[in-house]
């Protein structure tokens, strides 16, 4: 760069800061001739002049934003009427094993392993474990339902005897 050029810059800051003082310090090499007359007020602003700039003034990067392919802000998101829908796991079936049955008519009983505890558990039509009801005792089987779910347990086939 000329020197002409440097000086031109140096003015143009001076002009810029409003400080005719700060524009008579400058040399024609581009320097200040006596650092000490020019006080910190009047200082050029070291680092990026952008630094110096509020953001809240630059609104039109926020109305047509550059690194948009559209130039067009984001969407803010709207409310939506609509109820979101829930998707509930399946219920983890329990872990019971059916070892025994008692049916007679409408009543039955239904006995249990807690595969969990090693618990015995006898639970009659009606009444519930976890969660999950006995709904019907019949022959070898039983029927226990949770909400919309039903699981049937059944004992094992009977094993025929070796002759």
């Amino acid at each position: 760069m000329s020197v002409h050029v440097l000086f031109v810059i140096a003015l143009a800051a001076g002009a810029i800061s409003g400080s005719p003082a700060f524009a008579a310090a400058i040399t024609a090499e581009g320097r200040i001739a006596n650092p000490a007359a020019v006080s910190p007020e009047e200082a050029p602003p070291r680092g990026n002049l952008l630094w110096t700039v509020p953001l809240k003034t630059l609104t039109t990067t926020r109305e047509r934003p550059i690194f948009r392919p559209s130039r067009r802000p984001l969407a803010v998101p709207v409310a939506s009427s609509e109820p979101t829908v829930k998707i509930e796991p399946a219920p983890e079936p329990p872990r019971l094993a059916l070892v025994g049955t008692v049916a007679g008519g409408s009543d039955g009983i239904a006995i249990f392993v807690n595969q969990s505890t090693r618990d015995v558990l006898r639970l009659r039509t009606g009444e519930g474990h976890d969660g999950w009801i006995v709904r019907e005792v019949r022959g070898r089987e039983v029927v226990l339902e949770r909400g919309q779910e039903t699981i049937v347990f059944a004992l094992p086939a009977a094993m025929e005897e070796k002759k």
